[in-house]
């Protein structure tokens, strides 16, 4: 189909989410980056309004520690990268109250968690397996928030609070990828 075709064709809402989903495993795949907030119809990614590594005194590590997305209450919060869900719930003791409601994904090959945080909801539960692009969360202002956004944060498998990798090695860590940087080091 070309885009034109399905700018023209109607999609129930349930449609939109799966071609939305597809996508996102599709980008995976091929080692780009999945936007780990979409409107609520799945369709419009949200973009990084506060990025990661900005230097403050008013974080506890000296630095902003994920990337904040902007967005409604109920946006849709999705997994980046294929993995376990390890927490589903209140601000969990490992990361701290200060990131409300939040989801927790251990990646598959056991080398990193992301979260995402403030969240009004969630959709999972410990022990699921999720891809990319599968719904985790409804995005939301719990715990420390000045607003309604996601809070995205990485860090290395099981670490603690300062332990923070950069998003993009969640992001951005496919197949393709991988296979680029393995034959770069050649």
């Amino acid at each position: 189909m070309t885009i034109n075709h399905l700018a023209r064709r109607k999609f129930t809402p349930a449609q939109l989410l799966a071609l939305a989903r597809d996508n996102a495993r599709a980008r995976w795949r091929r080692g780009r980056a999945v936007v780990p907030v979409r409107s609520s119809d799945g369709v419009t990614p949200y973009p990084t309004t506060y990025p990661y590594g900005v230097k403050s005194s008013a974080y506890a590590a000296g630095r902003h520690t994920g990337e904040d997305h902007a967005c409604p209450v109920g946006s849709l919060a999705v997994a980046t990268a294929p993995g376990t869900v390890e927490y589903a719930g209140p601000a969990s003791a490992r990361w701290g109250s200060a990131y409300g409601n939040q989801v927790i994904v251990r990646t598959a090959d056991n080398r990193y968690d992301y979260a995402h945080n403030h969240l009004s909801s969630w959709k999972v539960s410990a022990g699921q397996k999720v891809q990319p692009g599968d719904v985790l969360g409804l995005t939301g202002a719990t715990g420390n928030v000045t607003g309604p956004h996601s809070h995205f944060e990485a860090r290395a498998a099981g670490g603690r609070y300062g332990s923070d990798v950069h998003p993009i090695r969640v992001k951005v860590n496919g197949p393709a990828r991988r296979a680029r940087l393995a034959k770069a080091k050649k």
